[in-house]
């Protein structure tokens, strides 16, 4: 799974979509602003399975699903919240569809320069 935020505005809320993601046996990669870094140290403490790349030209906010299954489909949601809760009015789009997973995560790869 990956996890494309701008900043982490609710540690709280942020926690418990972790332990949910942990306990399905998710691997996660978080992709955020390098201003996310202490935030994101602190997790990796407790959350093993979630690994964190920082880009200080990062302002992307996706989410990246495939199921470990053969035949289950990929999932992309595009947004303009942060990975948390927002007291705004936000859009979502979600594709479900393997093409704009593979598609999306190239993407992801191009800008960070390798395999995530």
């Amino acid at each position: 799974m990956y996890i494309c935020t701008h900043t982490l505005p609710d540690m709280k809320y942020i926690r418990q979509i972790l332990d949910k993601l942990c306990k399905e046996g998710n691997r996660i990669r978080i992709i955020a602003n390098s201003s996310s870094g202490d935030k994101l140290c602190e997790l990796t403490k407790d959350y093993s399975d979630l690994t964190y790349y920082l880009f200080n030209n990062f302002h992307a906010k996706m989410v990246f699903y495939s199921p470990q299954n053969v035949g289950g489909k990929g999932t992309v949601w595009l947004s303009s919240q942060n990975f948390g809760t927002s007291g705004y009015f936000e859009n979502l789009v979600m594709l479900k569809s393997n093409q704009a997973y593979q598609y999306y995560v190239e993407k992801l790869e191009e800008f960070v320069g390798h395999e995530l």
